[in-house]
């Protein structure tokens, strides 16, 4: 069993939000400035989290980066609504998909002090 770094709902939207990975752009921005800043976010947080164990926050976490996105995007415009299909290509090419990057605790374990 992996080790779960876990986190409550509200500090998930909190961290990625956070002053120090710098502000979001405001919501009037093309969608490759939101991409460029939005990318290394995720990345970061996805290097972080990603242990075995942990994969369904990690999939939470993407698919609320993009709900709170296409919400920006559908607010901002009054003529057209972008539909989920289109936006996924969107969403694909800036928000990476989330992967366990850590291996479990006892290979970790094993590989530094091997017996």
């Amino acid at each position: 069993m992996g080790h779960k770094k876990r986190q409550r709902g509200k500090k998930h939207k909190a961290e990625w939000l956070a002053p120090s990975s710098g502000a979001p752009p405001a919501g009037y921005e093309r969608i490759a400035a939101t991409g460029a800043w939005l990318q290394p976010v995720a990345q970061g947080y996805f290097n972080y989290h990603a242990v075995p164990g942990n994969f369904a926050a990690l999939r939470t976490f993407r698919r609320e980066v993009a709900r709170a996105w296409l919400a920006a995007r559908r607010h901002r415009s009054q003529r057209h609504r972008l539909p989920w299909k289109r936006f996924r290509s969107i969403l694909d090419l800036y928000v990476p998909l989330p992967r366990v990057l850590h291996p479990e605790p006892g290979v970790r374990f094993d590989a530094r002090y091997p017996r």
